[in-house]
């Protein structure tokens, strides 16, 4: 990625994907902690790359399902020096696009699952049934 960037390319990155325990920070979406990816962040802060985000959202017209695609651009706190709040800024830029058109957002993520250490919180998804 860091020579894609390096030599102008373009790279793309679901910013909203749970990273694995010990590679993310906890930051707030949606009003509830989400262990959040770190990867967005550092990777704009060290490269100093412009940060988009790209949403394709569905709508039908004359009976065809179409995607009108929209970029726009990151909140200029995704870039921070400090990853909390850089960590943060995108979790708010991703939660905006989601409150654009709730029902388009893939809600089946369960991005609440790993919970903080100290919070004595259970994974809500535990008692699931699987499908």
């Amino acid at each position: 990625m860091f020579k894609a960037l390096d030599a102008g390319g373009v790279i793309g990155i679901l910013p909203d994907q749970q990273p694995k325990a010990g590679d993310g920070l906890f930051a707030p979406f949606f009003g509830k902690d989400a262990l959040s990816m770190t990867l967005l962040p550092r990777l704009a802060q060290r490269t100093g790359a412009t940060v988009l985000f790209a949403i394709a959202e569905r709508r039908v017209d004359a009976g065809r399902t179409r995607f009108d695609v929209h970029l726009l651009p990151a909140p200029g706190a995704l870039h921070d020096a400090d990853l909390p709040t850089a960590v943060g800024a995108m979790n708010a830029a991703v939660q905006a696009i989601a409150e654009r058109d709730p029902a388009q957002y893939q809600w089946t993520y369960k991005r609440y699952g790993r919970r903080p250490l100290d919070s004595g919180e259970a994974d809500p998804y535990a008692d699931e049934p699987s499908r």
